[in-house]
């Protein structure tokens, strides 16, 4: 009845693009100085239910120079001398 492969994919897939998008919203957090962010209350932004989101209420993430170099290495384009094979 479910090709199971394919629903994994599906999963797979949207398990991504939140996860992009996470990153998406604590990168333009942190560009507007915004250096914690309480993951409790991330998750309840998101639209997580708030008994899931209580688990993370003891979580803070740091947003410092680390996280803006890995974003900044994400998002910035590759060498143009760079020769694709």
């Amino acid at each position: 009845m479910f090709d199971t492969d394919n629903d994994n994919n599906d999963t797979d897939t949207d398990d991504t693009e939140f996860q992009l998008q996470v990153l998406k919203l604590m990168h333009v957090l942190h560009k507007h100085g915004i250096e914690t962010v309480h993951m409790g209350g991330l998750a309840r932004i998101l639209g997580v239910d708030d008994t899931t989101a209580a688990e993370f209420d003891n979580k803070v993430l740091v947003l410092d120079e680390e996280f803006a170099k890995y974003i900044g290495d994400m998002v910035s384009p590759g060498d143009s001398t760079q020769t694709l094979h």
